[in-house]
């Protein structure tokens, strides 16, 4: 009787062994916190915003294409101009991408949907300057939550 029970539990420890911890490691965890937004909980993924342009200063504008949704919610943020080395929020500088051939350069920012935020950037044009943006004028990012699909995945570019 101890033998088979012995057998048994060595059985029981050898197939625990084998399965992956936790066996359900690959699932994406529920979206919490800022991904909350107005009641509805988006899933992971790219978002289209709802506007696209968000300032215009005649010389440079800037754009939101696309919003990440993972354990936080990030923009990509877009000036018409490669004249942008970097960008911050408080503290934490921000690199960008920049595409020459479109004459652009994009920042991935961290925001909350529907809120105004601020942020500066250091701009190589007019002598060199540090800008901040979203103190005179309301920069909002939205999606559409009557539709909250991810949009199509677009080939990302040094992970933008």
């Amino acid at each position: 009787m101890i033998r088979k029970f012995t057998a048994l539990m060595l059985a029981l420890v050898m197939m625990l062994g084998t399965m992956s911890a936790p066996a359900f490691a690959d699932d994406e965890p529920e979206p919490v916190g800022d991904d909350v937004i107005a009641g509805t909980v988006l899933p992971f993924g790219l978002y289209e915003p709802t506007e696209t342009e968000l300032y215009d200063s005649g010389r440079v504008k800037i754009l939101c294409r696309r919003v990440h949704v993972t354990h936080s919610i990030t923009a990509e943020i877009t000036f018409t101009s490669t004249k942008y080395t970097k960008a911050w929020i408080g503290e934490t500088e921000y690199e960008p991408y920049v595409d020459t051939e479109a004459g652009e350069t994009t920042f991935i920012l961290p925001i909350k949907l529907g809120e105004k935020f601020e942020f500066s950037a250091h701009t190589t044009a007019m002598g060199g300057q540090d800008i901040t943006y979203g103190d005179d004028e309301d920069l909002i990012v939205n999606v559409d939550l009557e539709d909250p699909e991810p949009a199509e995945r677009k080939d990302l570019v040094d992970g933008y």
